[in-house]
């Protein structure tokens, strides 16, 4: 029992501690931030911060790592689950997610590689099933979809953040995923009329 409370206060506090850094945030950049500024925001002593972080891009990248984490397991089940699409399941956790936790998670100025590290570590998942889905691509023209595709997210992802996450989450999704499906379409195209003039 006494286990349980302290695990409960230790949640607690360290959700004290994350709301009250990003609050800090929203008004300074991450360099400006002291341990004290987060201490006498989230009214703990000194003590009790360095219990769970060492300074504050500790606990941004402890932060990022969490929502990274929790990302990849979504995407993860979404697959197992039949639903072989990588962008929705992203969006589903970004629209879930506290809006400072994932501006400051894809930041580039706080040198965030969240959405790198997601698309990398889908690569090999999503190869097999958007093969299967584009009949001429090969191995390597995959590759080069698949940069295409996800640098170009990136991008549109970072503009997104850097002018304060405007438009809403999901009129931004609606818009990526008719560029993604139009690429598609436009490259399904062009191999059909290479087959017919082959």
């Amino acid at each position: 029992m006494t286990g349980t409370k302290d695990n409960q206060r230790s949640r607690y506090t360290k959700k004290m501690i994350r709301d009250s850094f990003f609050k800090l945030l929203r008004i300074k950049d991450i360099e400006a931030i002291t341990v004290t500024d987060i201490c006498r925001t989230a009214q703990i002593n000194r003590g009790t911060f360095y219990r769970y972080y060492r300074n504050p891009f500790d606990l941004l990248q402890q932060q990022r790592e969490q929502l990274f984490k929790e990302t990849l397991a979504f995407i993860k089940y979404r697959f197992n689950e039949g639903e072989h699409t990588i962008l929705p399941a992203i969006f589903e956790v970004l629209k879930k997610e506290d809006a400072e936790v994932v501006k400051a998670s894809l930041d580039r100025r706080y040198g965030g590689d969240f959405l790198e590290k997601i698309f990398a570590s889908c690569r090999e998942t999503a190869r097999p099933y958007i093969i299967s889905q584009i009949k001429w691509m090969t191995d390597e023209q995959f590759e080069y979809f698949y940069a295409f595709i996800t640098n170009g997210v990136i991008g549109t992802i970072s503009l997104w953040v850097s002018q304060g996450m405007n438009p809403e989450t999901g009129e931004l999704e609606a818009d990526i995923m008719t560029i993604v499906r139009k690429s598609i379409e436009q490259m399904s195209q062009t191999a059909k009329l290479k087959e017919v003039k082959g």
